[in-house]
């Protein structure tokens, strides 16, 4: 995780003792687009374009510490500057809160004539988990048979979750999970199946809902609907 800090600093300026030199930083830093909570790390780079005298950086701060957190740097800190023509570089940790668009501004102190210098930051919250499908009609079933029906959960975080289920609405209690890959943790960037089996005790419309969670996830549940008509069964023909 990229340190939550909003402010690093470096050695202090002083004027009259660091005369101005020049700059050369990104105008804009974009991140991928990263699941709702989890940190993508990405690194701006400094460069002094200058000829002849060091570059102090005196503090780095992000408007939004909380999404964009500043984190290490290799840019010198203990009184000797960054040296004419050399780079360095300042971590910036993104850790959406929500989902879509996500923007910021860094702002560096120094000791260059165009100080403050401000970089765009911006980034995409996107969804942590999801279940597939949204929902499934299994159609007539007759009653005292079963109809089985797998859905498939995709953790596309960087961290494990643990995994949970559970049935509710008007007939859950002939709905049940029967098989599948899920256990009590699904790694990260992967997925798992669940079987789902309908098993009619009674005739007519039925419907229920499983409700997926999985922990940690701040989008979480995540619910699957299930319809399914039950029959009763043809009486047997009389015997003659």
């Amino acid at each position: 995780m990229a340190a939550t800090a909003p402010t690093v600093s470096h050695a202090q300026l002083a004027a009259s003792a660091h005369p101005p030199t020049s700059i050369s930083v990104p105008d804009s830093l974009s991140f991928p687009g990263s699941p709702q909570g989890d940190t993508a790390t990405m690194k701006l780079v400094v460069n002094n374009t200058g000829k002849t005298s060091p570059l102090f950086i005196g503090s780095v701060t992000s408007s939004d510490p909380a999404e964009f957190a500043v984190g290490t740097s290799t840019c010198p800190s203990d009184g000797s500057g960054l040296a004419p023509g050399l780079t360095c570089t300042i971590a910036i940790g993104f850790t959406p809160r929500d989902l879509g668009a996500r923007r910021a501004t860094l702002t560096l102190n120094d000791n260059t004539a165009t100080s403050p210098q401000s970089v765009a930051l911006s980034g995409n919250g996107t969804i942590t988990m999801t279940v597939l499908p949204p929902s499934f009609a299994f159609g007539s079933v007759t009653d005292g048979s079963r109809a089985t029906k797998e859905i498939t959960v995709y953790n596309l975080q960087t961290n494990a979750v643990s995994l949970t289920e559970g049935f509710s609405g008007s007939n859950a209690h002939d709905f049940s999970v029967t098989g599948g890959t899920c256990t009590a943790t699904l790694a990260a960037k992967s997925d798992c199946s669940l079987v789902v089996t309908f098993a009619p005790t009674a005739g007519g419309m039925e419907s229920a809902f499983i409700t997926v969670t999985d922990l940690p996830d701040p989008l979480g549940p995540y619910t699957v609907s299930f319809g399914a008509v039950a029959t009763t069964p043809e009486p047997p023909e009389p015997t003659p």
